[in-house]
């Protein structure tokens, strides 16, 4: 990060304009931003986060202007005049940007930082103005800090909302406790041996483009459940020796009925069985919270491509996919849910209880349910796969 940071230090009013940058959302610097009260142990993540909810819009920063300099019963109790300005210029182009010096009158701040990101070099670049009697070694203080605020936010857990079927299925796993009731299990057979650190960086690469499948669940203060995400979640490979297939059936159900603990993220394991004859097993198992059956080939899709280029020591691009599945739930929560309630109200009025499928007192045992296989001839199998590709290749 510090090499990524430029800072510019001088001792008058220089400020650089960028193109295209709409200042009239920033009317006159100094009144249309409010302050932000700032101590030796402030927490600057939460600090912006707090002024980010505060603040949801930039037209909302011209009330305290308005309260401090127009309306005289509010002007006297807004006295108090900050030492420190931050202005953020958005993005542009280092090369267009154009300077504005005001000479040596000095400002109403001690010391004044604008900052943009350059869009030709993706460096943020920073200029301070600084009153006479403040130290030059404030910019390196700053780099270092802003260096320190990158390198937390990196791992830095934030909340994200979860959707109408996530809140459904974390009622039902908080009944089911421990047990696996809610987790599905993947099994690929291979004729070589896996390498298990390959693995979990394709996992972590998979999980660096699509948050959500590394994401542990809670309440938040209102006992509504939350997806808890954070950057750089990994999940460990582990390897077992297997003597016979018996065996290897064995671990499977053994490792179907292990449930999860949901504040306890990533809700994935890895377990690769060592078979005789040079072959391995992959059991790749996961709380059903993390993705639906449409999103698994997404996910195994991205894993084993990110596996194969592991191997092949190929770069992989660890930009977030877009749009996330993150920006999905928060389009969710933001509807008004009055009309779906609606809805269903009319579609269920002449019910006058619920569906019961084994009777009101059905015998309920606390194992998994048993597993009922049917294997199909290939003839039959190659038909399935064909009317599958058609329907998903349909408009």
């Amino acid at each position: 990060m510090p090499g990524d940071l430029a800072i510019d230090l001088e001792r008058h009013g220089r400020v650089p304009v960028l193109p295209h940058h709409d200042y009239t959302r920033t009317v006159g610097w100094f009144t249309s931003i409010a302050p932000v009260r700032l101590s030796p142990h402030t927490d600057p993540i939460q600090a912006a986060r707090e002024v980010s909810e505060r603040q949801p819009d930039e037209r909302a920063h011209l009330a305290y202007g308005q309260l401090r300099h127009l309306n005289p019963q509010t002007a006297p109790l807004l006295t108090t005049s900050p030492q420190v300005l931050f202005n953020y210029l958005g993005q542009g182009s280092e090369s267009q940007a154009v300077t504005i010096t005001g000479g040596d009158v000095g400002g109403p701040y001690a010391v004044e930082v604008d900052a943009w990101l350059d869009a030709a070099t993706g460096r943020l670049r920073a200029t301070f103005a600084l009153a006479g009697d403040v130290p030059d070694e404030l910019p390196e203080r700053w780099r270092e800090a802003v260096a320190e605020v990158a390198r937390k936010a990196g791992t830095a857990e934030r909340t994200a909302p979860v959707t109408p079927l996530q809140k459904g299925l974390f009622y039902q796993a908080q009944l089911a406790g421990p047990a696996g009731d809610y987790v599905a299990q993947s099994c690929f057979t291979f004729d070589r041996r896996l390498d298990p650190a390959a693995l979990a960086g394709a996992m972590a690469y998979v999980i660096a483009r699509h948050p959500g499948v590394g994401a542990g669940f809670t309440t938040d203060a209102d006992g509504d459940p939350v997806q808890v995400l954070a950057a750089g979640r990994r999940v460990a490979v582990r390897t077992l020796d297997v003597a016979s297939d018996a065996e290897v059936e064995a671990l499977r159900t053994q490792d179907r009925a292990t449930g999860f603990d949901l504040d306890a993220p990533p809700l994935i394991r890895m377990t690769v069985l060592r078979l005789p004859g040079g072959g391995d097993v992959l059991l790749l198992s996961y709380h059903l919270l993390l993705w639906d059956g449409w999103s698994r080939e997404i996910v195994l899709r991205d894993l084993f491509t990110a596996y194969e280029a592991a191997l092949a020591g190929e770069p992989l691009d660890l930009e977030p996919a877009t749009p996330s599945f993150e920006e999905h739930a928060r389009a969710l929560d933001a509807r008004d849910p009055a009309p779906a309630r609606r809805f269903w109200a009319e579609q269920l009025a002449g019910l006058s209880g619920p569906t019961l499928l084994a009777g009101p007192s059905p015998a309920l045992r606390d194992e998994l349910p048993r597993a009922l296989v049917r294997t199909l001839p290939a003839e039959q199998s190659e038909r399935l796969r064909e009317a599958a590709k058609k329907s998903t290749a349909s408009p």
